[in-house]
């Protein structure tokens, strides 16, 4: 409706096009056998075909367009304060303080293998760390650790943890959720004070501006 208001007004052909020409080539590519597009990829759109849901009003009679507008707006803070409310999140602060409470120490490496783990561990776990500390990657190399620890989806670090038991000092689970949007639960988050972690995949880190002697290569 919105998109018919505006094509028949001055100008407006430029925002339904903007709006509208995105999305069905992204269709016709994703039908054509390429699926390349996402959620992320059409956020440039949002805006006008924002200004086409603002703009169906007038298609209605002039007495109408108050009332169902307000109606509108009151809908969609509603949608909006719903999704906030049953939204669920990784709670990073939760992670760092269980890494804490484990022991954990600026000189220890962490390593995690969850989804966007250089955000996740370099800026959304450190940040809840004391003193806030910046992770920078560390090579896999041979180390000399006496403890590490381990931030993973149970997924891979649950059957890790069940293959190398002795490996295993300690062990703490929180819910895990999918991409943010989303907000669906979708397993544990696993952290663990290991012996070793020879055979796990994931990103190594440690504090930046510290000497991790032994995760120096042998």
């Amino acid at each position: 409706m919105g998109a018919v208001v505006l094509w028949r007004r001055q100008g407006g052909t430029a925002i339904v096009a903007l709006a509208l020409l995105p999305i069905a080539g992204a269709a016709l590519v994703w039908a054509l056998g390429q699926p390349v597009f996402n959620q992320r990829n059409m956020l440039p759109v949002v805006p006008f075909l924002a200004i086409l849901v603002a703009a169906a009003p007038l298609a209605l009679p002039r007495r109408l367009v108050n009332p169902v507008a307000v109606v509108g707006i009151a809908a969609a803070i509603a949608g909006a304060a719903f999704a906030q409310i049953t939204l669920g999140r990784i709670e990073y602060d939760h992670v760092a303080d269980a890494l804490v409470q484990e022991g954990w120490t600026v000189d220890d490496p962490i390593l995690v293998d969850l989804p966007r783990a250089k955000t996740s561990a370099r800026i959304a776990v450190a940040w809840y760390l004391p003193g806030h500390p910046t992770f920078a990657r560390a090579p896999r190399v041979e180390h000399k650790c006496s403890r590490l620890f381990v931030v993973g989806h149970s997924s891979v670090l649950g059957p890790w943890l069940a293959r190398h038991s002795g490996d295993v000092e300690a062990v703490r689970e929180l819910t895990s959720f999918d991409h943010p949007s989303r907000g669906r639960e979708n397993g544990r988050i696993v952290i663990a004070r290991l012996r070793s972690f020879t055979d796990l995949p994931g990103e190594l880190f440690y504090v930046r501006a510290r000497t991790i002697p032994c995760l120096r290569a042998s």
